[in-house]
């Protein structure tokens, strides 16, 4: 997961990086090109906070099988939730009176 979320965050961040290091070395920034490329690295660099959550929620086992049975459409979960409870007594989490405590 480790080096996925490093790749990630060099994809995002090193075509912003590139221009404001062009920018500084060369001093172009009066260009009529430049405000286009600046913007589209900089929302190229802001993906890499929507693609962390993705990142470490795909690599979480419990929450990748939770996603993939959701999309699937099995009703295994859904039975298993409708399914009633053998027992007939009712458990509570408090007490009835206060000499049960």
């Amino acid at each position: 997961m480790m080096i996925v979320m490093v790749v990630g965050f060099v994809l995002a961040w090193m075509p912003f990086n590139a221009v404001n290091l062009y920018r500084d070395l060369f001093g172009i920034s009066t260009t009529k090109w430049y405000s286009t490329v600046f913007a589209l690295c900089h929302v190229c660099a802001m993906c890499s906070a929507v693609l962390n959550p993705i990142i470490y929620s795909w690599f979480n086992p419990q929450f990748r099988t939770s996603i993939t049975t959701l999309f699937r459409g099995n009703n295994e979960e859904a039975r298993l939730i409708k399914k009633k409870p053998s027992s007939t007594s009712k458990m509570v989490a408090y007490p009835n009176n206060f000499s049960e405590i």
